[in-house]
């Protein structure tokens, strides 16, 4: 008779899909809050976890039994972890692996190299290296360039706040408890932690003007 699954082995499957997928921290708890609404495995109940086991393996994630240590990813697992980052972090449409292979394919076009017809074909080819450091390069770019806008937004939103008597701490909170700009780690350095309903995702930034009417009325 199988044992039943319990609360822990759920939570650290989950753990192990994490890093399987090659998932930040941030992507995570993204992961988790669409398929649960909740941002910590520790809170959910046991169906929260096999819901959020079951987005995990809609993604990729082939749990194993036993407590075999999860072989090294391949380049076509750091790409689709890549991928997802950046679908989590609103900086691409579609985050699946169609439009990775799509991507991909037209990749190796530009290079007059020989097209590939799926994902698993990827890993033996001449080029795959190239086309993992040209997504790496591609991700290091919206990623500072979010980055940049984010510190534009406070800057902005400090000027415009100084009336109100506002720290930079108290700004930046502010802005990421309207959904204005995305966590980043740096705020660490201020003291803020990060908190389950500050956004990951760019495309779901809010208006700050918006904000500071709201401000100004409460």
């Amino acid at each position: 008779m199988n044992r039943p699954t319990t609360k822990r082995s759920l939570m650290a499957q989950l753990h192990i899909g994490k890093k399987d997928l090659g998932l930040d921290d941030d992507t995570y708890r993204a992961l988790l809050k669409g398929a649960t609404g909740k941002t910590s495995s520790k809170d959910m109940s046991v169906p929260e976890l096999h819901q959020a086991l079951h987005a995990m393996k809609q993604r990729g994630f082939k749990p194993k039994p036993g407590t075999r240590k999860p072989k090294a990813p391949t380049r076509i697992d750091k790409m689709r972890a890549i991928w997802i980052n950046m679908g989590y972090g609103g900086f691409i449409d579609d985050a699946s692996d169609a439009a990775l292979l799509h991507w991909i394919q037209g990749e190796l076009k530009k290079r007059n190299a020989e097209p590939v017809d799926a994902l698993k074909w990827l890993d033996g080819h001449r080029e795959c290296n190239r086309v993992l450091e040209q997504l790496k390069r591609w991700r290091d770019r919206v990623v500072k360039a979010g980055l940049n806008a984010d510190l534009k937004t406070i800057s902005e939103a400090q000027a415009r706040f100084d009336e109100h008597g506002m720290g930079q701490r108290e700004v930046i909170q502010t802005l990421l408890d309207h959904g204005v700009i995305t966590w980043h780690q740096l705020f660490n350095e201020i003291g803020l932690e990060r908190q389950g309903h500050y956004t990951s995702n760019r495309k779901q930034l809010r208006d700050l003007n918006a904000v500071l009417g709201e401000e100004k009325c409460s």
